[in-house]
């Protein structure tokens, strides 16, 4: 079972980051530089949001830091005079990153904590330190919730969450065909976790493969019509909340083959 999992709840939490570090030294003196020439204080430790232009420091941030072909580093004490100092939100994500790569984890669950307003990665973030009880106490229930508002948004990986804690009945009442449902449609987009879940279910005689490949085919074709404008991605997620707002896929019909699961276990996680 483990296998249809992520490897460490650390390994998940890297993947909602929307950008990528990789540590150069000689990335200070430019953002030194760019500090003093948009911003206007005494001394650092002065330093807050009303002192600086903060869409041109932006600008010239990303300028420096994300373009020309490669991506550069913001150093942590860098990521934390935006974030902490400037309440540069946009930089948060980069922050949280580097907190966990750094393992202090308490520090991003409360960066992220504090931004749950900003979208559903913030949420399904949220969801990750619940459900493994990482700085917080672990609550399934307050996990489930929070997965199930970052599919409202369109998340992908908060949706499969949803179905996997909603087919073992864990921190939710058991709903078999929301599971089956949410299943099928994230199949439709080739979205390899709920594939390998699924193969996982047919394997041990839980559902049935010819029935399950009828209803991920089944809701192809709608999405194809649209591929040439949208990525698969945020075409999936446009999908997902559609059906998270309607609760129910009326056409095409579910995948209503999925049986009961096999045990309900506290110890399973679907972050692993």
């Amino acid at each position: 079972m483990e296998e249809i999992m992520n490897k460490s709840t650390l390994t998940v939490l890297l993947l909602i980051m929307s950008f990528a570090c990789t540590a150069e030294e000689e990335t200070r003196e430019s953002f030194d530089f760019l500090i003093e020439e948009n911003c206007e204080f005494q001394e650092i430790g002065s330093l807050d949001k009303d002192s600086c232009k903060l869409a041109v420091l932006n600008s010239e941030i990303k300028k420096s830091y994300l373009t020309n072909g490669r991506k550069k580093e913001l150093s942590l004490a860098q990521l934390e005079t935006l974030v902490l100092k400037l309440s540069m939100k946009n930089y948060s994500m980069l922050l949280i990153e580097k907190y966990i790569s750094e393992e202090k984890p308490c520090k991003a669950q409360n960066i992220v904590s504090s931004m749950l307003d900003e979208g559903p990665a913030y949420l399904y973030a949220q969801g990750v330190f619940y459900n493994e009880g990482i700085c917080v106490e672990l609550s399934h229930e307050m996990a489930y919730s929070y997965f199930e508002k970052a599919s409202r948004k369109g998340h992908l990986d908060a949706a499969y969450n949803v179905a996997f804690m909603a087919y073992f009945g864990r921190g939710v009442e058991q709903k078999v065909q929301l599971a089956a449902a949410l299943l099928a449609t994230l199949s439709a987009f080739n979205y390899e976790k709920a594939l390998k879940f699924v193969d996982f279910l047919i394997d041990s005689g839980y559902a049935d493969r010819n029935n399950f490949s009828a209803a991920v085919e089944s809701r192809k074709p709608v999405y194809e019509l649209l591929k040439q404008r949208k990525s698969r991605v945020i075409l999936a997620g446009d999908e997902l909340k559609k059906f998270m707002a309607e609760n129910s896929i009326s056409k095409p019909a579910p995948f209503d083959s999925l049986q009961a699961p096999i045990v309900k276990d506290n110890n399973l996680s679907s972050n692993k």
